[in-house]
């Protein structure tokens, strides 16, 4: 994709990917998605709109999801991949991410070209490749010299440690947020390129991905929520990173991102 940071993301390689940049919205009630600042700076894209101290909630289990619970292999047992182009207004079901059972719900008509294993991702319709929107699962550290990190937790606290500690990227202190109808409890950071570092560094893989990776450069910001997160007994990551070609096209999205962020739901509880 075209954009101002160089956004790269290959296609998986036991699946082809078709779009790598973020993107996907919808409107929920403002209370679903409810951001508490930590202590520390700033970060670099304003924070959403309300800011309102609250206790991380651990949502009751739901039995009435048992019948359609997702597989604890998942995502390094799925298979499969799908293009669903035009999506919304209204509610859309994945066909393949979370075994096809993240359902998001969007305001308007958006765009989506990937919906895989590991990753469920799209963009407004028409949006000219300044934002994006992408959910992923059990995401893995990538250091410089193109090898998976093994000793990172797979955890929202291993990984914000791990971001904190890069080198290459620009990492503000962590902030919390409640994902989803499920109200799972979650970790925010906004990342960046680091000052005169290396372009284009490659931060992410995921499970069965060889060499495909995903990276940022230039001025390309994004913010990353980590939740932990249980299904069918076994725990994993979930991951949610919301795009802007700059701090500012950032801030102008994230209204919008949150809004979707705050809709999506599926059979999953914090861990």
């Amino acid at each position: 994709m075209n954009h101002k940071g160089r956004e790269r993301e290959r296609a998986m390689s036991s699946v082809d990917r078709r779009e790598g940049m973020f993107a996907a919205v919808t409107s929920i009630a403002a209370l679903l998605l409810v951001v508490t600042a930590c202590e520390g700076a700033n970060p670099v894209a304003a924070p959403g709109p309300a800011v309102t101290e609250t206790a991380a909630v651990t949502p009751h289990a739901d039995t009435s999801r048992s019948e359609n619970a997702i597989r604890g292999c998942v995502p390094r047992c799925s298979a499969g991949f799908s293009d669903p182009g035009s999506i919304g207004p209204g509610p859309f079901t994945t066909a393949v991410f979370l075994d096809g059972q993240l359902t998001v719900t969007y305001e308007s008509r958006w765009i989506s070209h990937e919906d895989q294993g590991v990753e469920f991702s799209s963009k407004p319709d028409g949006d000219r490749e300044e934002h994006s929107l992408h959910f992923w699962v059990d995401i893995l550290p990538w250091d410089p010299d193109g090898h998976v990190v093994n000793h990172v937790p797979m955890t929202a606290a291993g990984w914000v440690d791990w971001l904190r500690s890069n080198h290459i990227v620009n990492v503000t202190p962590p902030r919390h947020a409640i994902i989803g109808r499920m109200r799972l409890p979650a970790t925010y950071v906004d990342i960046t390129d680091e000052p005169g570092g290396e372009k284009l560094p490659d931060l992410i893989t995921w499970p069965n991905a060889g060499p495909n990776v995903y990276g940022i450069g230039g001025d390309f910001v994004f913010r990353l929520y980590l939740a932990d997160i249980t299904y069918d007994g076994t725990d994993h990551l979930l991951a949610v990173a919301v795009g802007g070609t700059d701090a500012a096209a950032l801030d102008s999205f994230l209204p919008t991102a949150e809004q979707v962020i705050a809709s999506v739901d599926a059979p999953i509880e914090a861990s």
